[in-house]
């Protein structure tokens, strides 16, 4: 085996079905390139070639692209030059964005990845993703979610630098940057929230930006509407616009907080119940896009603000999507240049539109945008299949459920098919390998459908419920649906059932042919795996597995096959030959492959993960060796390979469809130079020549051909009778030239006479103009002279007042120094000043301070002087000097706290003087900026005088060539009117002379318009003749095929009516035993009514066309016979109220005896338990009463819980005693030659009592026990108390002949009732 390689080719899909922001934006300014998510990839598509490619989200060591799981959103700058993606990883729970330069070749990687959240501890997600408006795009602004808490990020992404993070209130999924580039405003969105966040400080030095969240919006209620968009109005001046589900518009101002206005009716009147789901604004306004496929236009106007809608009025309303069902407008885009449309659908589809088409001016009704590859799946897709001969494949969108016919040449989707049933939409299909015939599944039938050229056409159906899984063979001859646990095998050359297979007891869940269609593998929900021959429907092999769950199976070979197994949460793979397992390889944690593909002839084996990626093994014998590549965001569930090997295809839950070069199946694959010249010499387009042929009914090609002929022939005769008209036309036209010229000829020596004095007029009037032009000239020269004065004294001005602006500039420089010095000296001064205060006060305070000092010195020495002297008065003087000494240091603390508050006020003023200072800097810098400013308009002013006087002398060489030209002008004017008037002379008599000639012309076009009437009705007729003609022998042919049907069914009857002859005569003649002629009537009841299909409640498909037959043509008789049954009905219901009456009488009556009934059974049980208690060993007999059944025993036997008889019938009495007595045990009697015995009778016979399982007696048993009971009473003893007893063989013996004849007796009324109640079943058969 050789390597196999696979590379991505194209792609269909996108994610506007999911509602994610930024689902299809243009990746340029002219709108030619279109960037879209698709699965796990973004691609960049060209319009108008359908080119694709692929931007790498992998970069660095991550090359491969299994490693971004899905893409959360996206969002491009405004100048078109990068974009930014939010990916989720698989192995990593955080945010990533990834940022791609789109001015580089595309599959380079991204540009820069952010992983600016690691660390958060949460699993976070990116929901919303903007750039800024400036060059170079340099903010980026992240709204994330990590579990129920949203946040707002913003951040430099080329320095990794991050400004702030906010936490909002609500859900949000909507953020927008404020296009104004004087301040950074951030809008942020969500279903009830609506919030503005501003960067401040982003150019101070001193300060750190920081991110605020500005006050909710006055007037507007947030938890009241719900916000589906919103967008920032442009030109950019402060102003939002929102869209609400409730169908309203507000203009929200950020600068006040307040919402300007409110309008509702967005698409005009009468489209109240449109919802608007998004919107765009652009210069002239803004663009809405609604469900149902409707976009509106709001036109910007000038003048104030009104109560009617703001400073927009609304411009028009129009349906963009053929398809406006479920096709609702979820996003939408515009060139910078603001001419094209971009629109995203609810249905997955993307389109495009030019902007000037929305205008009113542009046309009127509804403009329906172009298409992208004619349209994506919105949902999940449930089948996908290739065809051999034709480069087509069919995939089934399971949400939508359209079908969509794909080609992978042309990379377009060529037929879109809807069911006209929306409550019975198709479940699966398969494409026959022709690429002709489709087969789709519904609810209750099996179609199958040409495919057309431009849709599908339907074939053929069958009644068949539930099927959810189809196949082809490769040869295309026979076609396996699974039904539950049955697989029908369809024979598509008589398109009948051909066999059904039977062997699953569950589910099946998989199945796949062998390359040469020999066998066919099965697998069901259990494990158990079956290898069938199709023709024959034999089993060949079989494999159970117990607790083993099948996800998928592939085969490559005769008698090889590969399958995908799970076991409890381990996955593998396994290799089976002969259903006998050859190779088995365990797959990584958390991986399972829910879809197989081999090619045939090749050992390579594709799988398609639950995850959404594919493995390409290269040969299925090195199971660990394999490459892996990312490509849907679910599970991918479908692979298919093309019949030269070259192309593969993957269908997933996603709705994406990608294509992919394959190189290494092919056998003139050996290497990719030849493989790249095949292509570049267009091989694969010579490879599907077949590409080209479609289908087309026989009728309406003998039709195109008859039309040909016919129209052929008719424009053979015009265009004879046009050659003779031109020649007679041409006689007759040269003739009258010859006149006209002799005529002519007279006429010009005329109007030469006449030229000649008209020259002479107009040589008078040249002068006299001359001398107007001589007058003009110079009083242009002196208006020239004067502009030039003008000029002159301008220039003068404008220099006297650029020296005075000079001067003052001078005066105003010297000035901003002086002032500047003497503030400086004014500072110097009074710091100097402020400075020696302060040292004064500091020198006073700290001589206060030692005399203080000094004072308390002397007052302790003095104290203890006096201490010694005077010891008696020792404690009075220390108490008075301790409340002096306080009252001291409370007076120096306040001095103290005093002096501190001095020297904070100098401190205080320090500041002052320097925030003076700062300011007059700021003057100073002010005034140097007005300075520079009045310099620049100096430089200005010089440039408009320069402007000016080359401007002058251009205008002077202007006037210069302008006056020779108007003398040429008029020089040529006077020889146009001469020759103008010459020409009018001419005209009117050549048209004078044409006048017969056009009356001719018009009578012969009337007649040629009569000739063509009569041949365009004789045409019509003939077609009807045709197509009459046709109908008869068509309807000939239904006839005769009738008869010949007619015919066989009159020698079956025969045949059936002699067969059925043959056994009634057996039956009666050769069966002299009547008790075995119940089971042999239903028998041929079986045989000859059910025809051998009992248990089945439907009729083959032949019988039932030729019931149908039947039933048309009783149609006509059933109508007849209307009146009269309306009549026998009005007799049948007085009857049946008659009848009813009567019933409800025998009920009362019943229950009467039933009452009666039971109050001699209460007396019977009282004496039997007297007549125990006194001993007495016998009882009273049973009455009659006490033995018959109740009326609902009477009734027919439940079927649910009574074993069926052999064929599929009601069980028969035999089978129903059978069965109870069998169920019952010993207590209830043993069966003796068919009967029970006595004592099973009556214990079943008794009141209230119930058969074995809750089932109650039918007719035959409730006749057979009364029976019974009664032949107990005449051929029984009395039973011994408490307990029941048969009686003795000899009393049995001896009352023989009396049951044999009760039984008999019993027999026949159940013979009679069975007949009559089988009497319905027979009339619905035979209807």
């Amino acid at each position: 085996w050789m390597e196999v390689a696979v590379d991505l080719q194209h792609a269909f899909g996108s994610y506007c079905s999911s509602g994610l922001r930024g689902a299809a934006l243009f990746g340029d300014d002219s709108g030619h390139t279109l960037l879209h998510p698709v699965g796990r990839h973004v691609v960049s598509r060209h319009i108008d070639s359908g080119e694709v490619n692929f931007l790498s989200l992998g970069g660095g060591e991550e090359t491969s692209t299994s490693t971004v799981e899905s893409i959360t959103t996206c969002a491009i700058s405004r100048d078109r030059s990068f974009l930014a993606v939010g990916e989720r990883r698989p192995k990593d729970p955080h945010a990533t964005v990834s940022i791609h330069d789109l001015r580089v070749l595309a599959g380079s990687g991204p540009f820069k990845r952010l992983e600016t959240f690691r660390g958060a501890g949460l699993k976070t997600r990116v929901v919303g993703v903007a750039f800024s408006a400036d060059a170079d795009a340099r903010f980026l602004a992240l709204l994330t979610t990590a579990g129920a808490e949203v946040a707002l990020t913003l951040l430099d992404w080329r320095e990794d630098r991050v400004f702030g993070r906010l936490k909002l209130d609500g859900p949000a999924d909507r953020v927008l940057i404020s296009p104004q580039l004087e301040v950074c405003q951030i809008s942020i969105s969500g279903p009830h929230l609506f919030r503005v966040a501003q960067l401040k400080d982003v150019n101070s030095r001193a300060r750190e930006p920081s991110l605020k969240l500005l006050a909710p919006f006055a007037d507007f209620d947030e938890a009241g509407n719900k916000i589906n968009d919103h967008a920032w109005v442009e030109p950019a001046d402060g102003t939002l616009v929102a869209c609400t589900q409730e169908g309203s518009v507000f203009l929200l101002c950020t600068e006040t907080l307040r919402a300007k206005a409110s309008f509702g009716s967005l698409f005009g009147q009468g489209q109240s119940a449109t919802m608007p789901f998004c919107l765009q604004s652009f210069s002239q306004g803004f663009v809405v896009g609604g469900s149902e496929g409707m976009v509106a236009l709001w036109e910007k106007v000038d003048g104030p603000m009104d109560e009617a809608g703001g400073a927009f009025r609304f411009g028009r309303a129009t349906c963009v999507s053929r398809f406006a069902a479920g096709a609702g407008v979820c996003g939408i885009d515009m060139t910078t240049m603001e001419e094209s449309l971009l629109f995203c659908f609810r249905s997955g589809d993307i389109g495009t539109l030019p902007l000037p088409a929305l205008f009113k001016n542009a046309g009127v009704g509804d403009v329906f945008c172009s298409v992208l590859s004619g349209g994506f799946h919105g949902g999940p897709i449930s089948c996908l299949d290739v065809a051999v001969h034709r480069p087509l494949f069919v995939t089934l969108g399971k949400r939508d459920g359209i079908v969509r016919v794909w080609n992978y040449v042309s990379r377009r989707c060529e037929i879109r098919w809807e069911a006209q049933d929306k409550n019975d939409p198709p479940i699966s299909g398969a494409l026959h390998p022709f690429g002709f015939f489709l087969a789709l599944t519904f609810g209750e039938k099996l179609r199958f459908f040409y495919v057309l050229a431009k849709g599908l056409k339907l074939h053929s159906e069958f009644s068949i419920r539930g099927v959810k899984l189809m196949r082809f063979s490769n040869g295309g001859h026979l076609l396996a649906a699974a039904q539950g646990k049955y697989v029908h095998i369809f024979s598509m050359r008589s398109f009948r059932k051909a066999v059904t297979l039977q062997g699953h007891a569950h589910t099946v869940v998989a199945l796949c042919f062998n390359p040469e269609d020999s066998c066919l593998w099965t697998c069901d929900s259990s494990g158990q795996m079956i290898q069938w021959d199709p023709l024959s429907g034999d089993q060949l092999s079989e494999l159970l597995a117990a607790r083993v769950e099948h996800l998928a199976i592939s085969s490559g070979s005769s008698s090889q096959v590969t399958c995908s197994v799970k076991h409890g949460n381990t996955a593998f793979v396994r290799r089976m030959q002969h259903c006998v397992l050859e190779f088995e390889q365990e797959l990584p944690s958390n991986i399972s492959y829910t879809s197989l593909c081999q090619f045939a002839g090749h050992s390579a084996l594709f799988g398609g993960s639950g995850k959404g990626v594919l493995s390409v093994y290269s040969s299925v014998s090195v199971l660990d060796r394999f490459e892996e590549i990312g490509l849907h965001a679910g599970s991918c569930n479908f692979l298919c390979v093309s019949a030269d090997g070259r192309t593969l295809l993957t269908a997933g839950e996603d709705g994406a469809i990608f294509v992919l070069n394959v190189q290494g199946l092919a056998s003139d694959d050996s290497s990719a130079a030849a493989a790249a010249a095949a292509t570049a010499s267009g091989d694969g387009a010579s490879r599907f020549l077949a590409s080209e042929v479609v289908l087309v009914q026989r009728s309406q090609l003998q039709k195109r051909i008859e039309q040909c002929k016919s129209l052929r022939i008719s424009n053979n005769m015009l265009r004879s009778q046009l050659e003779d008209e031109s020649d007679k036309l041409e006689a007759e036209c040269q003739a009258k030239v010859a006149e006209a010229r002799e005529r002519d000829q007279a006429e010009i020596q005329e109007l030469t006479r006449r030229r000649d004095g008209i020259d002479r007029a107009s040589n008078a009037k040249a002068r006299e103009s001359d001398r107007i032009l001589t007058g003009m000239s110079t009083s242009h020269c002196t208006a020239a002279e004067q502009l030039t004065n003008l000029y002159q004294r301008k220039v003068e001005h404008e220099n006297e007042r650029y020296d005075a602006l000079e001067a003052e500039r001078l005066r105003l420089q010297a000035s901003i120094e002086e002032t500047s010095v003497q503030v400086e000296q004014q500072l110097a001064r009074e710091n100097d000043q402020a400075q020696r205060e302060l040292e004064r006060q500091f020198a006073e305070k700290d001589l206060e301070i030692h005399k203080h000092r000094d004072l308390v010195a002397f007052m302790q020495h003095r104290f203890e002087g006096l201490l010694e002297e005077e010891s008696a008065e020792h404690g009075v003087d220390v108490n008075k000097l301790q409340l002096s000494s306080q009252t001291d240091l409370k007076e120096q603390k306040q001095v103290e706290a005093q002096l501190r508050k001095e020297q904070e006020t100098l401190l205080k003023g320090l500041e002052i003087m320097e925030e003076d200072r700062v300011r007059i800097e700021r003057e100073q810098q002010e005034q140097a900026n007005k300075i520079k400013s009045l310099l620049d308009q100096a430089d200005e002013l010089q440039r408009t005088l320069g402007s000016l006087e080359v401007e002058r002398r251009e205008r002077e060489s202007t006037l210069g060539d302008k006056e020779q030209k108007i003398e040429s002008y008029k020089v040529k004017v006077n020889t146009l009117k001469k020759f103008k008037v010459v020409l009018d002379k001419q005209l009117q008599e050549v048209t004078e002379s044409l006048q017969p000639r056009e009356e001719l012309i018009a009578q012969l076009s009337g007649h040629l318009h009569e000739m063509e009437g009569e041949f365009e009705r004789q045409l019509t007729e003939q077609r009807a003749m045709d197509s009459e003609q046709a109908q008869k022998k068509h309807q000939l042919t239904l006839l005769r095929e009738q008869g010949k049907t007619l015919k066989e069914v009159v020698a079956d009857k025969d045949r059936l009516m002699t067969r059925y002859g043959y056994d009634l005569n057996s039956l009666v003649n050769d069966q002299p035993d009547t008790k075995l002629w119940p089971a042999e009537i239903r028998r041929m009841y079986h045989t000859y009514v059910c025809d051998g299909q009992a248990g089945e409640d439907r009729l083959p498909l032949e019988t039932k066309q030729k019931k149908m037959n039947q039933v048309e043509r009783r149609v006509a008789s059933l109508k007849s016979r209307e009146t009269q049954m309306r009549d026998k009905a009005k007799v049948d219901v007085q009857r049946k109220a008659h009848e009813n009456a009567q019933l409800v009488n025998d009920v009362n009556r019943l229950r009467k005896d039933k009452m009666t009934m039971q109050t001699e059974l209460r007396a019977l049980k009282h004496r039997l338990e007297e007549l125990e208690c006194g001993g007495r060993p016998q009882v009273p007999a049973i009455s009659v009463l006490d033995v018959t059944p109740p009326p609902s025993a009477l009734a027919l036997p439940q079927t649910s819980g009574a074993p069926a008889a052999a064929g599929g019938g009601p069980p028969g009495p035999r089978q129903q005693l059978a069965s109870s007595g069998a169920s019952s045990g010993a207590g209830a009697g043993t069966a003796v030659g068919g009967l029970v015995s006595p004592a099973g009778l009556v214990g079943w016979s008794s009141p209230g009592h119930c058969w074995p399982g809750g089932r109650r007696p039918g007719p035959w048993a409730a006749a057979t026990a009364t029976a019974g009971r009664r032949a107990v009473e005449l051929a029984a003893g009395r039973p011994t108390p408490g307990r029941r007893s048969s009686p003795s063989g000899t009393d049995w013996e001896s009352s023989a002949e009396t049951i044999a004849a009760i039984v008999t007796r019993s027999f026949e009324a159940f013979v009679a009732s069975s007949a009559g109640a089988a009497m319905p079943l027979r009339r619905q058969a035979a209807g």
